[in-house]
């Protein structure tokens, strides 16, 4: 596997527009699609009675089910539609168009989780869960997955609905008679307004731009940002497993009991990383320097306010995780084989990642450059050693 070609799959969806058959006033990426739903899917699983398990899948199914797009583009319902009534006798045509993709897009992975991940990106899903001989747990799965899918897609209509009202009254009908389709879901459409305020929130992260201070070519919002944080972190989680292993059996690894505890801590810890930005804005570095040496509390002292704005708003179930797995707090990567510090590392493979797409749309500014070099090389030295192998092979590829 050749890095770039897992990070032009990345950068794809960071680049692709959705409703691109449609006027738009607010446009959204596939990346920030994924972010959202995986944010909005998990703290509906903390409104029900769903297993640990079934969580660890739903974050895999979120974060993997949109990537076939980046070869497939975003194919628009409708058209997916007339594709099916083509020919009568034949409705599973885009079942298989899917699965077809499917086993393109999984060419991108090492081997060795080409049949893991391979699972989350056909049509239905192919994963197994324990003790599930009828399916039940992953129909719970997919039915809410499917529930967060349509109503993020009907967030997305609202603002241009407001403008361009002809255009999306069909759409949006057909959207809530899907959802109203789905198993369970007067009970999900109850949380997503008992928690308005806390996906408001979430959904803020969109609106947010990175590098704020440069005039980029490809503009990156926090929510695609953390889409990448979460998917790379979810990759290099899987390819360090045999490393985790054997941290977590010489317990070296903060007392962290099994894989799936490291991995569910990993991939929720990349999703929150930067929730708080949503109330402070995206602050970079130098700005935080700045402040700190003025008064070296107060911006934690703010962000603590702020922290309590979260809870105050957030599900019980995810305040719960919150504290336990500190996903609020700020990424620490002084110790080594921590959660944060593979979180820490694909943050940084996720900044490498937008320098490498300024430098395609040649756009590469001293301040970009500065930053690559700076993070690819830090990196190197990683005590994670898959990180360290796929970031020397990102220099060999990059200087070819």
């Amino acid at each position: 596997m050749k890095p770039l070609h897992l990070l032009d799959a990345i950068s794809t969806l960071s680049t692709l527009q959705r409703w691109n058959f449609l006027p738009r006033i607010e446009t959204w990426v596939e990346s920030e699609n994924i972010a959202y739903v995986t944010h909005l899917a998990y703290a509906l699983w903390c409104e029900t009675d769903m297993t640990e398990e079934q969580l660890d899948h739903i974050l895999t199914r979120s974060l993997l089910k949109s990537l076939n797009k980046s070869i497939l583009s975003d194919i628009p319902v409708h058209t997916r539609e007339c594709l099916k009534k083509k020919d009568p006798q034949d409705s599973s045509i885009w079942d298989r168009i899917i699965n077809n993709v499917a086993s393109e897009t999984v060419k991108i992975f090492p081997k060795k989780l080409k049949t893991k991940f391979g699972q989350y990106l056909t049509i239905e899903g192919s994963y197994i869960l324990n003790n599930d001989e009828n399916g039940t747990k992953k129909k719970e799965i997919e039915s809410l997955i499917k529930f967060v899918e349509r109503k993020v897609a009907l967030e997305e209509c609202e603002i241009n609905a407001f403008v361009y009202k002809e255009y999306y009254d069909g759409l949006q009908k057909k959207l809530n008679s899907k959802i109203n389709k789905i198993d369970n879901h007067d009970n999900y459409l109850k949380h997503m307004d008992k928690y308005k305020l806390y996906f408001l929130l979430i959904k803020q992260l969109k609106y947010l731009r990175r590098w704020n201070r440069i005039n980029r070519s490809v503009e990156t919002s926090v929510l695609s940002h953390t889409f990448n944080v979460a998917f790379l972190t979810l990759f290099f989680v899987e390819m360090c497993g045999d490393q985790i292993s054997d941290l977590i059996r010489n317990q070296i690894s903060n007392q962290i009991s099994n894989e799936a505890e490291f991995f569910r801590r990993a991939v929720l810890k990349a999703l929150f990383h930067d929730v708080i930005e949503s109330l402070t804005g995206d602050l970079i570095t130098p700005a935080k320097e700045i402040i700190e040496k003025e008064s070296p509390r107060a911006l934690h002292n703010v962000e603590a306010d702020f922290v309590r704005d979260i809870h105050k708003n957030a599900p019980i179930r995810i305040n719960d995780y919150v504290g336990r797995y500190k996903l609020l707090d700020e990424l620490d990567d002084s110790s080594c084989f921590t959660v944060d510090s593979i979180v820490k590392a694909c943050d940084k493979i996720a900044l490498i990642l937008e320098c490498l797409l300024e430098q395609d749309y040649g756009s590469f500014t001293s301040e970009i450059k500065s930053a690559f070099n700076k993070y690819i090389h830090e990196l190197q030295k990683s005590e994670w050693d898959y990180i360290r192998e796929f970031c020397q092979n990102i220099l060999i590829e990059y200087y070819k």
